[in-house]
């Protein structure tokens, strides 16, 4: 199925933004203009934030306030800034801390309104990553677009909170915080130009003023490196790896097989049995196609992925924060459809049993969870 206008443009821009940081082409340089003017708003907005990071660092112990950390990322298009969250929200809440997340609800009904998202919520009131967020760590998270508001509200709701961690938020001027983690995937910084004519939300220059790099390796086992990677400098920088734990069924995935829609004609449960979860390696020994659908920023990692492990892959990209519509769903011929669990969230209510969704976890450096730790009980 041809990619949809949106997903296509996201496509021809993210092959911009990730060529060579040599290579020149029309795009860039009509862009480069426009580029300018981001750097000028991002000089401005950096050097605000800057400020009242201070300001708030210098007053943090006094105001016995919750420590607020961004986990976000200078490059557009994803960097695994999700998974990063949901696995330094289990780190620290290991350790004793109260952890409480902070999302902008991408594809919300009204971003604007900070929204308590609970596990029960519908996806088109929250949005995806925000519903996810909620599903993954059992922890009380609060969406909005404003974030100062979301804090705000996250705040009144629980009190006695440690840590308030910020999925994405970087270039908020008035979301306050008390530490900064860019998060870069192996894509690197691609053209290292600005947006619109490379991926980058703010001058690299900026990274003196935050407060760590992660390096989001991806797929690689733990001490393998990314290879020609073009990875940022700083004077702090930690590694962080996924792992892929196992395949489900949807319906387990979901937890309720009572809701949603008939099965779509020729879909067929008895290829893959709901219990127990299997692996990748399990699935490709079976010599099947599958078709693996993909609504997010990068969703090439994921298929790339796939193939890693012998799967022959048939991809669909709707586009980051988009869902295939039932109809569309129909027409896919594969025994079985591999989902992320960003994706998933869109599709729970459906009872189509091909179905599946691929269960990943982040696992960063240890040292990571030290260094916070040490930052928030200081």
């Amino acid at each position: 199925m041809p990619a949809s206008f949106p997903a296509a443009l996201e496509g021809w821009l993210l092959r911009q933004w990730f060529a060579a940081p040599d290579r020149r082409s029309w795009f860039t340089l009509l862009a480069g203009l426009p580029a300018r003017v981001t750097a000028h708003v991002a000089g401005r907005r950096r050097a605000e934030i800057v400020a009242n990071k201070r300001l708030l660092n210098a007053n943090r112990i006094k105001n016995k306030e919750p420590i607020t950390i961004i986990v976000g990322n200078l490059v557009a298009g994803g960097g695994g800034k999700t998974p990063l969250t949901l696995a330094l929200a289990e780190s620290l809440g290991g350790r004793g801390l109260s952890v409480g997340i902070v999302c902008r609800g991408h594809g919300s009904a009204d971003p604007l309104q900070a929204t308590v998202v609970t596990g029960q919520a519908a996806v088109e009131q929250v949005g995806d990553e925000a519903l996810l967020l909620a599903l993954a760590s059992g922890l009380p998270v609060v969406a909005g677009r404003a974030r100062a508001p979301a804090v705000a509200l996250l705040k009144a709701t629980v009190p006695g909170l440690d840590v308030i961690l910020s999925d994405d938020g970087l270039t908020h001027r008035s979301l306050a915080r008390h530490v900064e983690l860019a998060v870069f995937d192996r894509r690197g910084t691609g053209n290292g130009r600005l947006l619109p004519a490379g991926p980058l939300r703010e001058p690299l220059a900026h990274l003196a003023t935050m407060d760590a790099v992660v390096r989001n390796h991806g797929w690689l086992a733990p001490g393998q490196t990314s290879g020609q990677t073009r990875w940022p400098a700083h004077p702090r920088v930690f590694d962080s790896h996924l792992v892929v734990r196992d395949v489900i069924s949807l319906a387990d995935w979901a937890g309720d097989t009572t809701v949603g829609h008939e099965s779509p004609p020729g879909a067929n449960p008895a290829i893959l049995p709901t219990e127990p979860p299997v692996s990748l390696q399990t699935l490709a020994a079976r010599g099947r196609p599958v078709a693996a659908i993909a609504g997010i920023a990068h969703p090439e990692g994921f298929f790339d992925l796939l193939r890693q492990h012998g799967l022959t892959v048939e991809p669909y990209r709707p586009g980051d924060h988009r869902a295939m519509s039932p109809p569309d769903l129909q027409t896919i011929g594969t025994p079985v459809i591999l989902l992320t669990e960003k994706d998933a969230v869109k599709y729970r209510h459906l009872r189509d049993p091909r179905l599946h969704v691929l269960r990943i976890a982040a696992r960063p450096q240890v040292a990571l969870t030290d260094w916070l730790e040490k930052e928030i009980r200081g």
